[in-house]
Parts: structure tokens; C-alpha cells; sequence
């Protein structure tokens, strides 16, 4: 996570065009789509591919979350 973190930081160094677009993402979308981080939409997203997989019978049940990733990334 760090590494991403710190490439992202680095990203910022290079294009314009695209600097000025990242930049009013959040705007837009209400959060920053690369912050490495789970919001609530994401969160939903997750839990309904879970269900749908849980309904096809690939899982058994829905798992938590935070079993998910690992421990201090989300």
C-alpha cells in the first residue's frame, strides 16, 4: 500500500491534462476514486457480488468485509 501510495504522489508529477482532470473527480463523484480506500459505494458493490455469487451457489455465504483484504489496507 505504500508503494502504491507513493506512486500515486509521484504520478502527480507528470501530464497536465490529466492533473486537471483527476483534480475535479472528487467534485464529481463526491469522493476520490484513488484514495485507496473503501467508501460506501464500493462497499455495496462488494456485498452484491457476494449475494449474486452466494444465489449462483459459488459461496456458501457472504464473508465479512474485512476478511477480504488484508489487515490495515481498507
Amino acid at each position: 500500500m505504500a508503494a502504491l501510495r507513493q506512486s500515486r504522489e509521484l504520478a502527480g508529477n507528470y501530464g497536465t491534462a490529466e492533473k486537471a482532470q483527476s483534480a475535479e473527480e472528487p467534485r464529481f463523484l463526491g469522493y476520490d476514486s484513488y484514495g485507496y480506500k473503501l467508501v460506501d459505494a464500493e462497499k455495496r458493490g462488494i456485498d452484491a457480488l457476494m449475494g449474486y455469487t452466494v444465489a449462483d451457489g459459488r459461496m456458501k455465504a457472504k464473508m465479512p468485509l474485512e476478511s477480504l483484504f488484508a489487515p490495515g489496507t481498507i
